[in-house]
């Protein structure tokens, strides 16, 4: 049986495919996501108009842009400007390094913008502080890319008093940074604003 698409016209085809294919991600967040009213409500006065998309977990740009190409129309034009992530997602294990020497380890859960986690010392941290465990609980948010978490830490030893922590940072890619700690695991943009047309 012969091929009713001659090789050439198949080849084209093909390359077409690979092209939208290519293109598709960098698309994704700008033309293809709807966007809710109900996540975007209306501005103040004086308030910036650009459009927000939502990017569930999983599939966001994780540098917080969603492309960075030239004007369709000139080739030779500067980058388009890179879209700023309004919401950060930090799910998952985070390894904090304080500038007191200690050492904690946030594994913590996000829905929305709220934060649930477990928190881990070392057993030398744990008992270098007189806490019953290394083990603590915390709650918290992100908002946009504001972290705060509050430690609670487990009772100490010698007087049986608990003591907690509130822990502030920036988030951005893979990071959150304050002037007392930093942590490093993966923090991924889910919303993004597109840079004016």
């Amino acid at each position: 049986m012969k091929n009713p698409i001659p090789p050439f016209l198949f080849a084209v085809l093909l390359l077409a495919a690979a092209v939208l294919a290519c293109n598709l991600p960098g698309r994704l967040a700008k033309d293809v996501l709807p966007q809710s009213k109900d996540e975007n409500p209306p501005l103040a006065a004086g308030a910036d108009s650009h459009p927000q998309v939502n990017v569930p977990p999983g599939q966001g740009n994780q540098s917080g842009s969603a492309g960075n190409s030239g004007s369709a129309g000139d080739p030779g034009a500067p980058p388009a400007p890179l879209n700023t992530c309004t919401q950060w997602y930090v799910t998952g294990l985070w390894k904090v390094t304080q500038k007191n020497n200690y050492h904690p380890t946030f594994q913590i859960s996000q829905t929305g913008t709220e934060l649930v986690g477990t928190v881990f010392l070392t057993g030398a941290e744990a008992k270098a502080q007189d806490f019953s465990s290394n083990i603590a609980s915390g709650t918290g948010s992100v908002q946009g890319n504001v972290f705060s978490f509050t430690v609670t830490w487990p009772e100490r030893v010698s007087d049986g008093v608990v003591v907690s922590g509130t822990y502030t940072g920036l988030v951005s890619e893979n990071s959150i940074n304050s002037k007392d700690w930093t942590g490093i695991g993966h923090a991924e943009c889910v919303k993004y604003k597109l840079p004016a047309p």
